[in-house]
């Protein structure tokens, strides 16, 4: 996709204890970052930034429930994190 800044999206799949439960289980985690190029890059971010706090909450539950997996929590946002944290 091409977008005026560099755009990552990263899918994470983790193994996790259940709590309170036997067996265990997949934390499915979507992490997303984007650096704007210049004034189009920052008018994309935030005319594209309500979107997409709909967009991935949404493309979270439709992979689980393709897995036909059970959703234990979330999914939870993230705030903005700085460069490097």
């Amino acid at each position: 996709m091409k977008v005026p800044g560099a755009a990552t999206f990263e899918l994470r799949l983790e193994p996790q204890d259940l709590e309170g439960a036997a067996g265990r289980g997949t934390r499915l985690s979507l992490l997303t970052s984007f650096r704007p190029r210049g004034l189009w890059g920052l008018a994309y971010w935030w005319s594209m930034y309500p979107a997409h706090g709909l967009l991935f909450p949404a493309m979270l539950k439709n992979i689980a429930r393709a897995a036909k997996a059970r959703i234990l929590s979330g999914p939870a946002k993230l705030g903005p994190q700085k460069a490097g944290a």
